[in-house]
């Protein structure tokens, strides 16, 4: 008989934040499987019924965390407004989702001192996507001003 939805979703979403702690705290290569099932009040089978494994766990939160990140500063980048105004949204909007998943900061930051040697190509695009956000506010704030053609 197929579990009801309700509880395939609710423990996967037990899954996703006990393991976003255990990463937090410990890096990908010291996170335990085993460690996450006891956090989630959850045996290790589900774990594997919900994600292939350890790195599909890990790689879902990543793109949880940057594909939020990418979305949000993409609108600040596509808003109508000045480019000073854009940068400060910009800045304020990672520190928004930093806020709302404290697990993203130290994750972030174990990768980028790793090299990201756990980083897949999905998230790769993810954090292009953020720091193209970046360059187009950038670009915008030192593009030339237009010059007004003189009429005769």
């Amino acid at each position: 008989m197929p579990r009801p939805r309700a509880v395939d979703s609710a423990s996967r979403a037990r899954i996703v934040r006990a393991a976003a702690a255990e990463f937090a705290a410990r890096g990908y290569a010291g996170a335990n499987v085993d460690r996450i099932a006891r956090t989630a009040r959850l045996n290790k089978a589900m774990i594997y019924y919900h994600f292939a494994g350890k790195a599909a766990l890990y790689r879902e939160i990543l793109h949880d965390m940057f594909g939020a990140v990418r979305g949000q500063v993409a609108a600040v980048a596509d808003a109508d407004a000045p480019p000073r105004e854009k940068i400060r949204r910009y800045v304020a909007a990672i520190a928004a989702e930093a806020d709302a998943r404290p697990h993203f900061p130290p994750i972030w930051l174990r990768e980028i001192a790793e090299g990201g040697a756990h980083v897949d190509q999905a998230t790769i695009a993810h954090v292009r996507g953020v720091l193209g956000a970046l360059r187009a506010i950038l670009d915008e704030a030192t593009a030339p001003a237009p010059s007004s053609a003189s009429t005769r």
